[in-house]
């Protein structure tokens, strides 16, 4: 039998110690909906000895709506500014501290689909160098674990 830790940031959010499962290497576990969004790491621990545990070979993502009846790509929306549009070498980034800790990337699409201009955003306000792109509509992609933001632009 194993039982499960959940760690966000190094920190323990949720010791589901109680309820202990079967060792099949396939588990399923319910999560309270009181998670904030967010990565977090899994730590399975051995039931009759907790000194032998294990971590999940990978990070997970929750996603969950931030208040009732509004998803994250909405709650997003509002944490997330990409301006001015048009723009005409220079776009300004605004992201959130919370989100900066998900290593945010910044894609600008053509309408091709094709990913033209790609950059990890290090500061929250950033200002982001399209100047080599050529005149166009461009759809800009703010991904993070928590999620993607998509804004449209034209760049003249």
């Amino acid at each position: 039998m194993v039982y499960f830790q959940l760690y966000k940031n190094g920190e323990l959010v949720l010791d589901l110690s109680n309820q202990p499962v079967m060792n099949t290497g396939l588990s399923t576990i319910q999560l309270p909906g009181t998670l904030e969004p967010g990565s977090y790491r899994i730590k399975i621990v051995n039931a009759g000895d907790p000194s032998t545990f294990d971590w999940s070979d990978g990070v997970f993502s929750i996603q969950a709506p931030n208040r009732i009846g509004q998803s994250l790509e909405e709650s997003a929306s509002k944490m997330v500014k990409v301006y001015p549009t048009p723009i005409h070498a220079y776009v300004q980034i605004t992201v959130p501290e919370e989100l900066m800790q998900e290593t945010p990337l910044f894609k600008a699409i053509n309408l091709y689909g094709q990913v033209v201009f790609e950059q990890l955003i290090k500061e929250p306000n950033s200002q982001v160098d399209l100047s080599n792109l050529s005149p166009g509509v461009y759809l800009i992609n703010i991904e993070t674990d928590s999620g993607n933001y998509q804004q449209k632009v034209i760049k003249n």
